[in-house]
């Protein structure tokens, strides 16, 4: 009895880790089943997040979106899905709320450029968008860009004095304003130099004084605008650029027009006029003439 124990103990222990490994060969097949039914019941769509923080009043650029995959049961209606649009599509949109990386995008997120209220977000606190109209010329044949900064040239007739007759009338030109940023060129916030071709009008960021300014100038005269280089340092001829410009410095002809047609100051008396020629008194005697005077 005593020699069978130990054979009798061998056989159980080796049925029980016979069924002890059965048993966890057996969980493991049923846990990678559920594992594979739940990969298999999840479906996901891409939808367009942020790749990096994006602050409001950021213009979008490439490498600022991306495509992620996501959950289709967590995608809002808003979301925007990939399939339906593309990347490139959202350059120049304007960020009108602030987004972490990784955030989804929405459109009411990121408004096209051109869009009602996009010119507002772009426009730095405390100041104004005020547009003026321009021509091929007086927009420097299309070159301004958005983002760049100008001068504001007014170019008016000058009024005449009150009793003045005659003459011509006198011309200048006179830089209003300077160095202003450009938000927008017909209607756009972001241009490359082959999309603009002509420029009918030009959004400009002033103060509110400014804006009135320019208000009246434009009523006033013919506004035209000069491309400030984006370069610093010492301006060449600063003596000479900027202010006011008359006509008659413009040739040597015209400065001899204003000098005929110079305004009188006032209170100043009337140049006296030379005193014309004695006219001779003939006296007629009978068959003689004789001349006895002069009349004034």
């Amino acid at each position: 009895m005593s020699g069978r124990f130990p054979i009798r103990s061998l056989v159980f222990g080796g049925l029980a880790i016979a069924m002890a490994a059965g048993t966890v060969f057996v969980g493991q097949g049923l846990l990678q089943s559920d594992r594979d039914g739940a990969a298999a019941a999840v479906t996901t769509s891409h939808i367009l997040v942020a790749v990096r923080p994006l602050l409001v009043g950021s213009a979008i650029v490439a490498g600022d979106l991306a495509w992620r995959a996501w959950p289709n049961e967590g995608i809002d209606p808003a979301y925007i899905v990939s399939g339906k649009t593309t990347l490139a599509s959202f350059t120049g949109h304007i960020v009108r709320s602030a987004m972490h990386a990784g955030e989804p995008v929405t459109l009411d997120r990121v408004p096209a450029a051109g869009a009602r209220g996009a010119l507002a977000l772009v426009t730095r606190p405390g100041m104004r968008a005020v547009s003026i109209a321009l021509t091929p010329t007086t927009g420097v044949s299309g070159l301004i860009m958005p983002g760049d900064h100008v001068d504001v040239v007014l170019t008016y007739i000058l009024p005449r004095p009150a009793d003045a007759t005659g003459g011509i009338d006198r011309r200048a030109a006179t830089t209003i304003l300077s160095d202003l940023r450009v938000l927008a060129i017909d209607q756009r916030l972001t241009a490359t130099a082959d999309e603009v071709k002509e420029i009918r009008n030009a959004s400009l960021e002033v103060s509110a004084k400014q804006s009135e300014t320019l208000a009246l100038a434009a009523d006033l005269g013919k506004l035209s605008l000069s491309l400030r280089s984006l370069q610093t340092g010492n301006t060449p001829d600063a003596g000479t650029s900027g202010g006011s410009t008359l006509d008659y410095q413009v040739g040597p002809l015209l400065q001899r027009g204003a000098a005929a047609s110079a305004p009188r100051p006032a209170g100043a008396a009337r140049p006296a006029r030379a005193p014309r020629a004695a006219t001779p008194i003939n006296e007629f005697r009978g068959g003689k003439t004789a001349s006895s005077g002069t009349s004034q």
